[in-house]
């Protein structure tokens, strides 16, 4: 893909080959993301087909990869220079293994949470198992070397340029994961709690999504280009999510917030 778009090559296939014979595996397999909002009755089978890649967690880092990929891509045809051939690499290596930390090995781990869940324990918990699984990697030193150095840089310091970016374009993946999952919707492909994981993830992250625009052009053209569809979902999910738990204040002043955010900047594209 290097050749195609200039960006640095990761060699993706090897670092995962690596990753399936360690003991990290088949957890990262197992771990479905947005697992609360799975019905006890639905497979882990049909939960991929309908969220993606992005349903459980070894699959989820390359998919992030190639979606980080095309989002640098597009910042740099506004701006060549706006990350280095050294930042680009350390935000790709990054991106392919920024989820070690969330298997469970042992008992030891505290697995996918949900963001407005986590905290600085669960964090800390991550980059624990992030070290022990790199370790069990059967992959060149200088290779090695160079994944803990992107992940100390983008998951652990996390406030600098670079951590501030993937984690803007970590919450379009979330975004466009849960598109998928409104698209499946309308082809009758669903699942039991659709409208409030739509919800949530429109709750949570179009906000800082919206405020990104100001600094990332990547994101402006994702939410621009998908703007009516993301319209319908809010339209969608809107008040069978208000009324999930009318008790839980929070998410009907979060999602009445972030709809009035959207509706703004839907309204200043016409």
């Amino acid at each position: 893909m290097g050749k195609v778009d200039g960006l640095p090559e990761i060699n993706v296939a090897e670092i995962f080959t690596a990753l399936r014979k360690t003991p990290a595996a088949k957890p990262l397999r197992s771990m479905l993301r947005f697992g609360p909002f799975r019905h006890e009755t639905e497979s882990p089978q049909h939960w991929k087909k309908v969220l993606g890649p992005s349903a459980n967690s070894f699959t989820h880092m390359p998919y992030v990869y190639k979606f980080l990929r095309k989002m640098i891509a597009t910042e740099l045809q506004i701006s060549p220079n706006f990350f280095t051939k050294e930042e680009q690499k350390t935000l790709l290596l990054a991106a392919a293994c920024h989820d070690f930390g969330e298997a469970v090995i042992n008992g030891q781990g505290v697995g996918d949470i949900i963001i407005i869940w986590k905290k600085p324990y669960h964090e800390e918990q991550e980059h624990k198992v992030f070290d022990e699984v790199l370790a069990m990697l059967k992959l060149p030193k200088k290779l090695k070397g160079e994944i803990s150095t992107a992940y100390n840089i983008v998951m652990r310091e996390k406030t600098n340029r670079l951590g501030h970016y993937f984690n803007a374009i970590e919450k379009t993946e979330y975004l466009d994961t849960i598109l998928k999952v409104y698209r499946n919707h309308l082809t009758g492909n669903r699942i039991k709690n659709r409208q409030l994981l739509i919800g949530q993830v429109l709750t949570t992250d179009i906000p800082p999504l919206i405020e990104h625009t100001n600094q990332y052009f990547s994101i402006k053209k994702y939410l621009v280009k998908n703007h009516h569809f993301i319209s319908s979902a809010f339209k969608y999910t809107y008040k069978d999510y208000v009324n999930h738990n009318p008790t839980d204040k929070r998410y009907v002043e979060g999602i009445e917030v972030s709809l009035q955010q959207w509706t703004e900047f839907s309204s200043a594209l016409r």
